[in-house]
């Protein structure tokens, strides 16, 4: 069955959704956001991009296992 067909199987860079996602998570990491003040003796812009890096790296995650199709050939093709 051809992969493509089901849109379900569909390679997360072809979806759009995935990327915007990405760009958000990513600009969150950048230090240029005005934050004031401390959250446990850290700057709030330091935590903010702890914060932001552990999402990115749960979505990265959950986007390899949940979304990434699976080759279900037997043999590679190397």
């Amino acid at each position: 069955m051809n992969q493509t067909s089901n849109p379900k199987n569909r390679d997360p860079a072809e979806r759009p959704t995935v990327w915007v996602i990405f760009f958000i998570l990513i600009a969150g990491l950048i230090p240029m956001w005005p934050m004031d003040g401390f959250i446990f003796g850290v700057p709030t812009w330091a935590a903010f991009a702890v914060l932001m890096s552990i999402a990115l790296s749960l979505f990265a995650t959950y986007i390899i296992h949940r979304l990434w199709p699976e080759n279900d050939e037997e043999g590679s093709k190397d």
